[in-house]
């Protein structure tokens, strides 16, 4: 079982861009940590330095500007002016994890049980029923390299709705 050896390092820089209704997200994740495990009697340490990636991007149908904090619709469920549908959302994003070799060549991890890469995207659609709250609802699939016995862990995909309040 391997355990941490020292202190880790994780920077995750990003960037955002807004302008009216449409977002971009860009983000850049690294994580280095030194290890350490027993392995075939003898202890083994190592520093291993993993990275991720993700592009997002959105765009609201409805028309409400979009920004770092949630969309506010312009015809909320709830209003007490004018009724409305609250605010739509498109949304899409594609991921990427990348393992650090040595994890499966120093035998930390084994190749056969572990994917050493994996690539997602995810699209999806938000409603904002008021200031308050939300419901998405998204469709994600991830691809994998390696982690199975014989070639690469199958593909896995998802549906998925969540409900979020805030107060």
């Amino acid at each position: 079982m391997p355990n941490a050896a020292d202190r880790r390092l994780n920077y995750t820089p990003q960037l955002y861009y807004y302008k009216g209704p449409f977002g971009l997200m860009l983000e850049y994740a690294v994580s280095a940590q030194k290890v350490s495990a027993v392995v075939s009697g003898g202890t083994l340490v190592h520093n291993f330095s993993n990275n991720a990636w993700q592009v997002a991007a959105s765009y609201v149908l409805t028309g409400e500007k979009k920004s770092f904090g949630s969309v506010v619709p312009g015809r909320g469920l709830e209003s007490r002016m004018v009724k409305g549908l609250g605010a739509w959302e498109v949304v899409g994003r594609y991921t990427g994890l990348n393992v650090d070799p040595s994890v499966f060549a120093d035998g930390f991890a084994e190749g056969t049980k572990s994917a050493g890469a994996a690539r997602a995207w995810t699209v999806g659609l938000n409603w904002y029923l008021n200031y308050f709250s939300r419901v998405e609802f998204n469709y994600e699939q991830t691809q994998f390299q390696g982690g199975n016995q014989i070639g690469n862990r199958p593909t896995e995909k998802i549906l998925e709705e969540h409900l979020q309040v805030a107060f």
